[in-house]
């Protein structure tokens, strides 16, 4: 059960013009309703005109695995881009080019509205500069700021001539979870992931490397690593974990659910380490 606020109502009605193209970007902190807005937004939208849902938060996923961010476009396709951890913190790049990337395909896959459930970054220095690069990239054509008090007016000032803001109070109705609770949903999200994982090799020769690249090429350093074989557009075909490395014949030994090896172009490495029963290292 969603508890729609009037609010919610009035502007949904603004967003329901399916001859117009909208990109909608909802920002707010971490329990702040964010990902139920979206879903009645998605609902009501989706029935008017193709619509999408980018899911811009790597820790708590709903679209790919954890240490991901997504897109889910109206033809029932999933697309997925690697961060590389559960947080944007130290993968700022990553996140903030994937979230572009995810929203030209949603918009080049013939998307009239597109939404953008961003992640609960949104404190600090470092927060509102990232926040800022997304939506400085993304150029959205709406902002919904779900917010208690004026923490997020900061950011809002910058784009007021660029984009429809709208402030919504936060929902009494939302039940803020503990960050164990956080914990134990990402630990299940990778459980489910990796449940059908397979021992398996690929040899590095020929294929890209990126991201968080190990600068120790020992097999210490790479076992349990979390990475992505991706395609040749930079998105993700399967997740792995490192069980380990042969130098030898330049290649990984990773645990991860069945993939074509003739599709991955290159290997974007993370920055966490796993147990295949979804159980984060340190």
């Amino acid at each position: 059960m969603i508890h729609v606020d009037p609010a919610w109502k009035k502007l949904l009605q603004e967003l329901s013009d399916p001859g117009s193209t909208d990109i909608v970007y909802v920002v707010g902190g971490t329990d702040t309703g964010k990902t139920t807005f979206c879903r009645f937004l998605m609902d009501g939208m989706a029935s008017l005109a193709p619509t999408a849902l980018i899911d811009c938060d790597p820790g708590q996923s709903m679209i790919g695995p954890p240490a991901t961010i997504g897109a889910a476009l109206p033809d029932g396709s999933v697309w997925v881009r690697f961060v590389g951890s559960t947080s944007p913190q130290g993968h700022l790049l990553q996140t903030v080019s994937g979230i572009k990337r995810l929203t030209e395909l949603a918009l080049a896959s013939g998307s009239r509205k597109v939404v953008l459930d961003s992640c609960g970054l949104v404190a600090g220095a470092l927060a509102a500069e990232f926040q800022f690069g997304v939506l400085d990239l993304v150029r959205p054509t709406h902002i919904v700021a779900l917010q208690r008090g004026l923490e997020l007016e900061g950011l809002l000032d910058g784009f007021s001539h660029a984009a429809h803001i709208h402030r919504l109070m936060v929902s009494k109705a939302v039940a803020p979870r503990t960050p164990s609770q956080r914990q134990a949903y990402r630990g299940e999200r990778f459980r489910q992931y990796f449940h059908a994982a397979q021992v398996q090799n690929l040899s590095l020769k020929g294929r890209g490397r990126h991201g968080i690249i190990p600068t120790e090429p020992t097999e210490r350093y790479y076992r349990n690593l979390l990475v992505a074989l991706c395609d040749s557009d930079g998105f993700v075909l399967v997740l792995g974990i490192i069980a380990a490395v042969d130098p030898e014949r330049d290649c990984l030994i990773l645990n991860a659910p069945p993939f074509d090896a003739d599709q991955a172009a290159s290997i974007q490495f993370g920055s966490i380490r796993l147990e295949t029963s979804g159980q984060q290292i340190g």
